[in-house]
């Protein structure tokens, strides 16, 4: 007889849009299921299984017409949706075969929420299988049902169907948990414990299983030594041919051909060396293969005191049970403290603040993660850019250490965000709430609310309130940033604030010697605690004299808003001084990055002050390519364009500027037969980002058609095959980064100082990937004419600036099939 016994129905809708405002119903699926348990407990068995039962499915005529990315997803076609019941005449039959089971889906409210949308208002209970996943295997690179069914072998047919969509579910959900069942007895008992303090609604799921007795498995050491790359470094006295040695020079910019393979050749020769280092890298792509070298951001840290202290809650809401259980997992798996590991829902994201790490807190008592910080004679240890620049700034990795910093414009833009300056109410409520009961059902130290602290709560929602009424009404009319200049100071809506202003800083003033007066009374814990909500406090009280009564003219002010939130910034105008006081905190300071063109390395220089760095240039060493750029003089039309993809030969990356246009190409180009076997592959629409990468890894095929946006290239370049074409659409002023860092410059000065030299650099960058990475015989072409007229022949001169790239022209006439061959 079964042990346990659980039966459902899964329902999965398609729809023609993700809005259920704008979006009707197409397909609707419903599967009942049970599942069970087989007697055999033994380890590594898949002790719960899933049986089938009742199906119902099929396709609604949705009454409007459905988005191009909804029937590239699913593969349904118009032709079939006219012919296709209402969903007026279908949703009784939904409603009597559901009756009152318990409903299953992935991400179930979005389907729940479309049908009430539609008039269905079921009272039946639900479970959502993506919070199930994202707690129970929380270091998952995807949660998608896509992704989860193909990590655990249980896809069997082709997803985005809502039938197959409602098997998958079942199949995935049994999976989660014979995968729960495969930790170590103590993990799962642990985990059932913390959950079991909540109420979360898919509680009796877990905690009704048989108990498995799997050994404990050895966590990995905290500590222990370098992890192998998948890049292997050489030996020792051994170069391998064609990788360009870097160092760690103090002002030194290299410029070097940075395709992904040859960034992770140099990685792993930089993280074989034994050099007391920091590395500093744009692309997170590159941490997990170094992840015990890893820097870890210290806002995504664990701080295993205040860990220890929420364990021993006796109650908790479901939203911080998920959490600990999540970090249970993580600790006992990978023994780590790294909390961007875990891939946490938004909810959850609001609540870290419990349990990571405060520099100035953990410093006194000495956590693991300081403790990590602080080791001697590591060799090189890697982070990204922002953390690079989080612990830098602070001086906590010691002036003994190297830094080798990568790309440019991205160490702008992470460096540009850490001189930044933001409070809202969301913030300061979260100082108080590991202390003070401020967010109800969540833990807190104390247990009470003293009337100070209310008082002082009140004041701190009263004048954000105010903020948010003074500047609400502006939400639609120009922008959600509001810079605060002498004209806006002058303004009557803005000198309204300076008494709410003058009497919050006032209040934090005398609030500030209450908490003095409380931490002398406190035990050791709290008196930390109090310490570290004081200085915060003091801070802010700073921050209210700069923005509201003594603007200073070496920071931006700006209010950004919207109706639901709104946020105080202040920012440094000029990066130079703070630049100069960062690498103070090094022994020497390089970066790394392509030979950048020249406006684009003026703009660096004056953003950064980096007048007295040493440009070295390794191009040199490598034997120079010419390559054929082809500009076309004129807009061209979706079918031009289409017909132009399909003219090509090899191997064509289409580099399309939005995933609105990627979609547009992607659906044309489906709807095409290609006689000569040519596969098409497209992010986010040929499966998960998983999945798309095992079909490039193990495409064999001569013909490929590959459309990416460009946010999508940089992030997943790594995992590209030979490539011999490359297709840009449009300049890269769309590109994430491309605006102007600095709110406050006029509308010409922004486009002209900053945001053309940084689309010069992406599209360089663009361009010396492609030709750094593998493959033969390679050509670029370029669709937006632009080039050729506008922004004062810009784009034009840093062409002419590499005369490896050997430019022409094409009138629109070159986008046939027959003259486009190539």
């Amino acid at each position: 007889m079964a042990e346990y016994q659980k039966k459902f129905m899964a329902v999965d809708l398609e729809t023609t849009d993700l809005d259920m405002k704008r979006g009707r119903i197409m397909e609707v699926g419903v599967c009942e299921f049970e599942l069970y348990c087989s007697p055999s407990t033994s380890s590594g068995t898949k002790i719960v299984k899933v049986k089938f039962g009742k199906t119902f499915s099929s396709l609604v005529n949705p009454e409007i017409e459905p988005s191009e990315t909804a029937l590239a997803i699913t593969g349904i076609k118009k032709e079939e949706l006219k012919t296709a019941p209402k969903w007026k005449d279908l949703k009784e039959q939904v409603t009597q075969f559901l009756d009152d089971s318990i409903i299953v889906g992935h991400n179930v409210e979005f389907d729940l929420g479309y049908l009430r949308n539609q008039g269905l208002r079921l009272k039946n209970p639900s479970l959502d299988t993506l919070e199930v996943a994202r707690t129970l295997a929380p270091l998952l690179e995807s949660h998608s049902l896509e992704s989860l069914a193909e990590n655990y072998h249980v896809l069997k047919d082709i997803p985005h169907r809502a039938l197959v969509d409602c098997q998958n579910t079942a199949r995935v959900l049994a999976a989660i948990l014979n995968a729960f069942l495969d930790y170590p007895q103590k993990l799962q008992t642990e985990v059932k414990r913390v959950l079991g303090k909540s109420d979360i609604n898919f509680l009796d799921l877990i905690q009704d299983l048989p108990v498995v007795h799997n050994p404990t498995q050895p966590p990995l050491s905290l500590r222990g030594g370098v992890q192998t790359p998948t890049q292997s470094p050489p030996h020792e006295g051994e170069k391998k041919e064609g990788v360009i040695d870097l160092d760690f020079a103090d002002k030194t910019i290299f410029c070097y051909p940075l395709s992904f393979n040859r960034m992770g050749e140099a990685l792993a020769d930089l993280a074989a060396r034994k050099e007391n280092a920091v590395i500093g890298l744009s692309h997170s792509a590159f941490l997990a293969d170094f992840r015990t070298q890893k820097l870890v951001n210290p806002r995504l840290a664990l701080c295993e005191k205040r860990f220890s202290w929420l364990l021993f809650e006796e109650a908790l809401s479901p939203e911080m049970a998920k959490i600990l259980a999540k970090v249970l997992i993580l600790r006992e798996t990978e023994a780590s403290l790294d909390l961007s590991r875990i891939k946490w829902s938004p909810d959850e994201i609001g609540f870290l603040h419990y349990l990571s790490v405060n520099l100035d807190l953990c410093h006194r008592h000495d956590c693991a993660y300081v403790q990590e910080l602080n080791k001697k004679n590591t060799g090189p240890r890697i982070g990204d850019l922002e953390t690079v620049f989080e612990l830098g700034r602070l001086g906590v990795l010691g002036k003994s250490v190297k830094s080798i910093l990568f790309d440019l414009s991205a160490i702008e833009d992470e460096f540009t965000a850490t001189t930044m300056q933001i409070w809202n109410l969301r913030k300061v409520r979260n100082l108080f709430a590991p202390l003070f009961p401020v967010d109800e059902g969540q833990p807190n130290m104390t247990g009470e609310m003293p009337p100070e602290v209310g008082q002082m709560l009140n004041e701190f929602d009263l004048f954000f309130g105010v903020l948010h009424l003074v500047y609400l009404k502006r939400d639609g009319e120009f922008s959600e940033n509001l810079v605060i200049d002498e004209r806006e100071r002058n303004q009557e809506r803005f000198q309204k604030l300076f008494h709410p202003a003058h009497k919050l800083k006032d209040k934090l003033k005398k609030f500030e010697m209450y908490l003095e007066r409380e931490r002398k009374l406190a035990s050791r814990e709290l008196q930390l605690e109090l310490e570290i909500l004081k200085t915060a406090l003091a801070a802010l009280s700073m921050f209210l004299e700069i923005f509201f009564i003594a603007s200073e003219e070496s920071t931006i002010s700006w209010i950004k808003f919207n109706a639901d939130f709104v946020d105080l910034n202040l920012q440094s105008r000029d990066l130079k001084p703070v630049w100069a006081g960062f690498i103070k905190n090094f022994s020497s300071m390089t970066i790394v990055d392509t030979n950048l063109p020249a406006v684009s390395r003026a703009y660096f220089q004056k953003r950064l002050g980096l007048a007295d760095y040493v440009y070295e240039k390794c191009f040199e060493q490598i034997k120079p390519i010419s390559v054929p750029v082809k500009i076309f003089s004129k807009n061209s039309s979706v079918p031009e364009q289409i017909a132009f993809a399909r003219s090509f030969s090899g191997r064509t990356l289409l580099l399309l500027p939005n995933e609105a246009k990627l979609a547009e190409m992607y659906q044309a180009l489906s709807q095409v037969r290609m006689e000569d076997g040519t596969e098409i592959f497209a992010y986010k629409f040929s499966g998960s980002v998983g999945a798309l990468k095992k079909k490039l890894k193990n495409f064999s095929g001569k013909n490929l058609i590959l459309l990416l946006t460009l946010h999508a290239l940089v992030k997943h370049w790594k995992i590209l095959p030979e490539l011999q074409n490359l297709v840009i659409f449009k300049l890269p002023f769309e590109a994430r980064g491309s605006k102007p860092p600095l709110l406050g410059l006029d509308d010409h000065s922004a486009f002209v100082d900053a945001v053309l030299p940084r689309a010069i650099n992406q599209i360089h960058r663009t361009l010396v990937s492609f030709l750094a990475a593998p493959g033969a015989g390679k050509q670029v072409f370029i669709l937006d004419p632009r080039i050729l007229t506008d922004y004062d022949q810009s784009f034009m001169k840093y062409f002419q600036e590499f005369p490896d790239f050997l430019i022409s022209t094409a009138p629109n006439t070159q986008f046939s099939p027959t003259e486009a061959k190539t």
